[in-house]
């Protein structure tokens, strides 16, 4: 728990570089022992990591198996309904804690990506069942997400009326602070951020589209695929294909079928955005005039984001000539953003709260030395701002092994049932059998970096 002690930036460097090289094989073997031998409020994170690191080596069972004990974790704070028991005073580390030693409980759009990974490996291993109720569940966590957010500020507001030691309007006008605030982000100013709701993930909404488009045995099930299609059409007022999907399920809803094959080609790209570390001086006085305190700062969590990607992908098979364009699906950076904007008054209440528990210390132990001699002051001071200086630290843990965008093409389903995906610049070249039956064939294809092969992720029909 001090400063010594291994951090989690440290603990997974050499996974990281094993990821970002395309050495996936060994990055899995790294994983799994720190699953397995880590500090246990670190493990729901590692068996996320291990989970689509597993995907990415065709291993979907083995992902199945990590994304299932990470649920259980989740489900240990939240339970099944994530009816969180966490609170935010709880959340306030003690003098001798970083926000680190606290349990990784997990994130919003952690929890809608385990269901849309675990319902993909379930429909790879041919197991419909549990793929349909992680669909299902999908939508669950985005209302149980919004519950959560609801009593969390509830907590919030509760926590700074207690303080009555903080100026936090005054915290809140500072200039310097806020303009330090605003370095934690990159600022979206596209349509989609606009248009995307709170903690929605459209990659989810689509493949839970496609699946009651291709499966629909009455009436019901394509009413289910056209409020999807409907949702997505709001993101995307332009794309074509949703557009011609939305009425595909409306038709559907009347003749009772589909009419048409089609394939459907997720390209998950990059590296999704991690966390470093900003540290600010806060613009509070609240110590009487006598007391010195050496130093009163926050360490807050900053997303930096990975522009090193493959930005496209093209397709081609037979039946078609000109390779489908790609369009954007999932923007990862911005889902993560979003979610990073909404919690960011608790992560600054949290950072404030826990900067004064350390500066209360700092008080403390200078206000007791104030009748020694100057030597033994200046001594204390020192070793007072030292300490909580260096026990100042951010939450910099996150899920790094998620892609930076998703973007999806349709196309005819070739009659040979192949395809062939090249980058951009024609270097990583792919060459795909599509799985037989089913009326829609769906394809993931991974790609870290453009210095990396392209994996095929998931190849299956429904």
């Amino acid at each position: 728990m001090f400063v010594g002690c291994v951090s989690h930036v440290d603990r997974t460097e050499n996974f990281r570089f094993l990821w970002k090289i395309g050495d996936t094989e060994r990055a899995a073997q790294e994983i799994s022992g720190l699953a397995d031998n880590s500090p246990r409020r670190d493990r729901i994170l590692y068996r996320l990591e291990e989970g689509s690191v597993k995907r990415v080596n065709f291993d979907s069972p083995g992902s199945a198996n990590a994304f299932e004990k990470a649920e259980a974790g989740i489900n240990r704070y939240f339970g099944g309904h994530l009816k969180t028991s966490l609170n935010l005073p709880s959340e306030v580390i003690g003098l001798l804690g970083t926000p680190e030693t606290q349990p990784y409980v997990s994130r919003v759009y952690d929890r809608v990506m385990i269901n849309l990974y675990q319902a993909l490996n379930y429909f790879q291993m041919d197991d419909d069942g549990r793929a349909r109720a992680q669909i299902f569940r999908i939508r669950g966590r985005v209302q149980d997400a919004k519950d959560i957010w609801k009593r969390r500020l509830a907590e919030l507001e509760s926590a700074e009326s207690s303080q009555k030691t903080v100026k936090w309007e005054s915290i809140r006008r500072d200039p310097a602070f806020q303009h330090e605030l605003s370095k934690l982000t990159q600022e979206f100013r596209s349509g989609y951020y606009r248009a995307l709701p709170d903690y929605v993930n459209p990659w989810a909404i689509h493949l839970e589209a496609l699946y009651f488009l291709a499966t629909a045995k009455d009436r019901s099930d394509f009413e289910k695929a056209e409020f999807s299609f409907r949702e997505l059409q709001r993101i995307f007022p332009d794309d074509p294909w949703i557009s011609e999907d939305f009425r595909r399920a409306q038709r559907g809803m009347s003749a009772g079928n589909v009419d048409a094959f089609f394939t459907y080609v997720y390209f998950e790209t990059g590296r999704a955005a991690s966390r470093s570390e900003l540290r600010i001086d806060l613009p509070v006085l609240y110590f009487d005039e006598t007391a010195r305190v050496p130093y009163v700062g926050v360490a807050l969590p900053r997303l930096s984001y990975h522009q090193f990607f493959a930005p496209n992908v093209t397709i081609t098979g037979q039946g078609f000539g000109k390779s489908p364009e790609p369009r954007l699906l999932s923007d990862m950076d911005a889902i993560i953003t979003k979610e990073f904007k909404k919690d960011q008054p608790v992560i600054v209440t949290k950072a404030i709260l826990n900067a004064l528990v350390k500066a209360g210390f700092q008080y403390a132990v200078n206000k007791s030395l104030a009748d020694k001699d100057d030597t033994t002051r200046l001594f204390g001071q020192l070793g007072t701002g030292i300490i909580a200086h260096a026990l100042t630290k951010a939450d910099l843990r996150s899920w790094t092994t998620l892609p930076k965008q998703v973007l999806y093409c349709r196309m005819p389903t070739p009659p040979n049932k192949k395809l062939t995906l090249r980058t951009k610049k024609g270097n990583l070249i792919k060459e795909i059998n599509l799985a037989s039956g089913g009326k829609i064939n769906v394809v993931c294809v991974r790609s870290v970096s453009p210095a990396t092969p392209l994996v095929v992720t998931s190849n299956f029909a429904f």
